[in-house]
């Protein structure tokens, strides 16, 4: 019989698998760049880490530990919003955010499950209103979004809805189901959209994207749910999910970085 710690328990390639033994191997995402100055643009970056890394390339801790901390991504992502806040008044650590954020312009942005938090960011702002974030718009990038009834093409790609199913219910073991609120704010009864603290917003989806439609679902609820705001949709024909990654310099690509940059200028 093979041993345990060869077995697979759950398989989520080309992202990730999870052993029987309780290791975790990353797949993809393993390659980093350091920040630097461009001199094609002429753009200089600084990353800032405020929290050590949770993945690396093979993780060799309990399941169950490993879970607890992704858990807690929506709190470090505003914790993290707090301390960047902590720079409006032109006193804060990093004198790069002092000197040049611009506090009365922030937009928050992500793709996939950078997306879904970067949502759920946004409708706390609006609950909380920390001093310093004055929330202009969020850009949501093939949002990571879900519900337990099928809409669009989902039904035609049992294997794709599983893995996107299964990968939520790793990520979140104590979930309450595929409509969680976490996962499927869109039909939240208790939080209504119109709540979401800012007044534009940008939805990206790909036609080859399996999750495409809650997009655009988003964004029909959105319209209907009495906020305040607009909401536009930029669809990317002949593209899979988070495309950009893989496809740098692709015309697709660049095509939509013109679009966000447009959006946020």
């Amino acid at each position: 019989m093979e041993s345990t710690t060869s077995e697979i328990a759950m398989n989520f390639t080309p992202f990730l698998r999870i052993y029987k033994d309780g290791r975790v191997e990353r797949i993809l995402g393993t390659e980093t760049v350091p920040p630097g100055l461009d001199p094609k643009t002429n753009v200089d970056s600084k990353d800032f880490q405020k929290l050590t890394s949770l993945l690396s390339p093979l993780i060799t801790e309990e399941l169950p530990s490993i879970l607890s901390l992704l858990l807690t991504n929506y709190d470090d992502s505003w914790d993290a919003l707090k301390w960047v806040a902590s720079h409006h008044g032109g006193n804060g650590p990093e004198e790069w955010l002092n000197r040049y954020a611009d506090f009365d312009k922030v937009y928050f942005s992500g793709d996939s499950a950078g997306a879904n938090i970067a949502h759920h960011i946004a409708v706390k702002t609006s609950k909380e209103n920390p001093d310093g974030v004055n929330l202009a718009g969020i850009v949501l990038v093939h949002p990571y979004f879900w519900g337990e009834e099928r809409i669009g093409d989902e039904s035609k790609n049992p294997a794709t809805c599983a893995m996107i199913e299964g990968s939520w219910c790793l990520a979140s073991p104590t979930t309450s189901g595929l409509d969680d609120p976490w996962f499927n704010p869109m039909d939240d009864q208790s939080q209504s959209l119109a709540s979401l603290g800012c007044k534009r917003v940008l939805v990206c989806v790909a036609d080859g994207d399996l999750l495409k439609d809650r997009g655009r679902y988003y964004v029909e609820k959105l319209k209907q749910s009495g906020w305040e705001g607009e909401a536009e949709l930029m669809e990317t024909q002949g593209e899979e999910h988070v495309f950009h990654l893989r496809k740098l310099t692709c015309e697709n690509a660049l095509a939509k970085l013109r679009k966000v940059v447009a959006f946020i200028n």
